[in-house]
């Protein structure tokens, strides 16, 4: 297995741990290498210092060569020089546009100056990185990290960079400042031409108590921390000894890229191509029941030697990632019809520990736990908001989950067991339920015969006001309606019959319906009674003759029309629009 160490910045001090043996001349390999030894939990292959595997997951795509099983998570570089990808990240080879660290920057500068120029004949000039990370099988999260160079160097001075924050544009020249945060990590991957490589990691250190103790190379703080040695069983590098091929493209006509390495008579390694595998638990980076995240990853080379202090050289900017040992939940709100015309807040709770435990969201809104939530059990359930709305779909199908997760969904509720890296995404839709109101207008009399033309008013909730008209089946119908109590008034009754009821008449409107489906609400049947006209006439027949007098009443002896009328030879007395009763009209002629 790897040898790996660890450094004091003073003293001088190096621990050499893990060292099981010595590998013979021409076959410079790491012990785990040749063994094709994993680390426990992990599937990778980072001991060979090749990107192929048919028995475990390595960098080359799938199927390439033939029976090669590929990577835990997708590779794709861009396809231009400088760019980045999915999980790999390109920089400019054996160019003049190619720029790196210039004026002494070094590991602690937060203001590095960046020149443009090809990199000198005895420096890294780097080509790409790839980066992949997995859920082990022991639940632990594991880091592969690969570098790659044009120049066939023996010895190899590497630094990975994990930030938490995005850091800037690099592709460009010019002094740039580092968004560093307390606790980003910095891993160390040193080959001296022969013997182990040796892996370690620092954090940065926004502030301590004594930075000649606590800072690798500083004497001021913020700083980079004293290396912590990466062992045996937490962590495996390789470099190649042997040409090695690369299908990842961007690759030549042949269909890959040839990466040289080579063994020297004395057992000197030159190579271009160097790998780790790290447990991220076991080394102390992920804290068990504590969420960290990084969003960027950049490499650096180190100008010579093993030394922290080194200039730093050729680098590839920054590729965003996701590393982390935590997963993510995310809740979207939908409604039908959206926008949500009642504007209502949706109340959710959960279960296992979220934080927030409880959260509302309006249509169009969402609750991203921002991947900070531990791996463990959870439930979110959506509270009943009322008959208004009806949950119609609860979609889970844009989650992401690896191997040992799951998720399921009852009614308004999704549980699920979060590993690290795992999404949970959920899109909670309701619809709005929409009730419907029937009018019906009859006559009193003729059997409850139906009448059209009655106008009616309507008014109700959040201000709703509209008329209606009764059709030839005396009905009208009006639907769209939002659940809650309205009134009905009959403002005018169809010509020739008079409105029995003019005061409002309230309907609760309590289920979804429509006028073509369901049961509309509905009030009463509304009626009208028909009126009648009555006529009395007396006319004299001869010119100069009678005169006569009339006069009409109904029940309470009040007159109605225009009566009374006379005396006259011709006299008439007209009332329109009697409802039934009786009515009396007393004609008198030239008493």
């Amino acid at each position: 297995m790897a040898a790996l160490r660890s450094r004091h910045p003073r003293g001088g001090r190096r621990w050499l741990i893990g060292l099981t043996m010595l590998v013979a001349v021409g076959a410079l390999l790491l012990v785990a290498g040749a063994m094709g030894t994993l680390l426990p939990g992990s599937s990778f292959d980072t001991s060979n210092g090749s990107l192929t595997s048919t028995t475990n997951h390595d960098w080359n795509p799938p199927g390439k060569p033939a029976g090669n099983v590929g990577p835990v998570q997708p590779i794709a570089c861009g396809t231009a020089f400088p760019s980045t990808g999915t999980n790999c990240a390109l920089d400019w080879v054996n160019s003049s546009a190619d720029n790196a660290f210039g004026q002494g920057t070094k590991e602690d500068t937060t203001t590095p100056t960046i020149v443009t120029g090809t990199i000198p004949p005895n420096k890294d000039d780097l080509t790409r990185f790839y980066i992949n990370q997995e859920t082990g099988s022991n639940g632990d999260q594991f880091l592969y990290l690969a570098w790659q160079r044009t120049k066939t160097l023996g010895s190899a001075h590497m630094d990975f960079e994990l930030n938490q924050a995005a850091q800037p544009d690099m592709t460009g020249a010019g002094q740039v400042t580092l968004n560093r945060t307390a606790g980003d990590v910095l891993i160390d991957f040193d080959f001296g031409g022969s013997g182990p490589v040796v892996l370690s990691y620092h954090t940065w250190l926004a502030t301590g108590t004594n930075a000649s103790t606590q800072c690798e190379a500083s004497n001021s703080f913020p700083c980079w921390s004293a290396g912590t040695p990466l062992s045996a069983g937490i962590a495996i590098a390789s470099i190649n000894h042997t040409n090695v091929n690369d299908y990842n493209p961007p690759v030549p006509a042949a269909g890959f890229n040839v990466l040289p390495g080579s063994t020297s008579a004395n057992g000197t390694v030159s190579s271009t191509f160097g790998e780790a595998g790290i447990d991220l638990q076991a080394a102390g980076i992920f804290p068990k029941t504590t969420c960290e995240h990084f969003g960027d990853a950049w490499l650096k080379s180190r100008s010579s030697g093993s030394s922290f202090s080194s200039e730093m050289k050729d680098f590839i900017a920054p590729l965003p990632v996701n590393i982390s040992n935590c997963g993510n939940v995310i809740i979207h709100k939908v409604t039908v019809p959206s926008p949500d015309p009642t504007d209502t807040t949706f109340a959710y709770t959960t279960s296992g520990g979220l934080s927030p435990a409880t959260f509302g969201l309006k249509n169009g809104q969402t609750e991203d736990y921002g991947s900070k939530v531990p791996a463990g059990t959870y439930s979110v359930s959506e509270t009943d908001p009322g008959p208004s709305f009806v949950l119609t779909s609860l979609d889970c199908s844009a989650s992401s989950v690896t191997s040992g997760s799951s998720y399921s969904v009852t009614g308004g509720t999704v549980t699920f067991t979060l590993k690290p890296l795992d999404v949970i995404e959920c899109t909670y839709t309701n619809t709005l339920q929409r009730g419907a109101l029937l009018i019906t207008k009859t006559s009193s009399k003729a059997a409850a015969s139906p009448l059209a033309g009655a106008v009616f008013s309507i008014t109700g909730p959040n201000s709703y006001s509209n008329s209606v008209t009764t059709g030839a089946a005396g009905t009208a119908c009006v639907d769209g309606l939002a659940f809650g109590t309205y009134t009905v008034t009959e403002t005018t009754g169809p010509p020739g019959y008079s409105i029995d009821n003019p005061n409002g008449v309230t309907v609760v409107v309590d289920h979804n319906a429509t006028c073509s489906s369901g049961t509309p609400n509905a009030p009463a049947a509304f009626t009208d009674t028909p009126l009648t006209d009555i006529t009395a006439t007396a006319t004299s027949e001869a010119a100069g003759g009678t005169k006569s007098s009339i006069s009409c009443v109904d029940g309470n002896n009040a007159d109605v029309g225009n009566s009374p009328q006379g005396p006259a030879e011709a006299v008439s007395v007209a009332a329109n629009g009697l409802k039934p009763g009786t009515y009396t009209c007393t004609l008198v002629i030239d008493p």
